[in-house]
């Protein structure tokens, strides 16, 4: 039985507010089926970080703004309380790292360093070019500053 969470309530309200009157045009700009996203606002399922930064990304929502601090806070939460058995192990793991940042606001070489380890093991192992992990320490230092 899915238990609503916070996360998909912010998800739900975000994306109504957004114009987005439909689970389904949501879905289709964010590359996600419309049962996935019904899952998501239902408490049924969270989304993995990748999935979490299109949907911020098709919301418009820049990392440091207000709305999208509360629906990453929002997921950390979920994720913290799900039952051992519903998390998945990369799941933890990330939501780990990120509690670490949520919490912390001093930018360090190790910080940076870290969060690429964690986007390139969790959203895409195989993309490890020197321009994709140049572009990826400019973007996160960005968000961490």
């Amino acid at each position: 039985m899915a238990q609503l969470t916070r996360f998909g309530q912010v998800i739900k309200k975000l994306r109504d507010s957004s114009g987005y009157t439909s689970r389904r045009s949501f879905a289709i700009d964010c590359g996600l089926s419309a049962e996935t996203i019904r899952n998501y606002e239902s408490g049924k399922a969270l989304p993995s970080n990748q999935a979490l930064m299109q949907m911020l990304k098709v919301l418009e929502l820049e990392l440091s703004s207000n709305e999208a601090r509360e629906v990453i806070a929002s997921l950390h939460e979920a994720r913290r309380s799900r039952a051992v058995g519903n998390k998945r192990s990369y799941g933890a793991a990330a939501n780990l790292e990120l509690s670490k940042y949520l919490s912390d606001s001093n930018v360090s070489e190790e910080k940076i360093e870290a969060l690429i380890s964690l986007f390139l093991e969790y959203i895409n192992p195989d993309r490890q070019s020197d321009s994709f992990m140049y572009f990826l320490r400019q973007k996160i230092t960005k968000i961490l500053e």
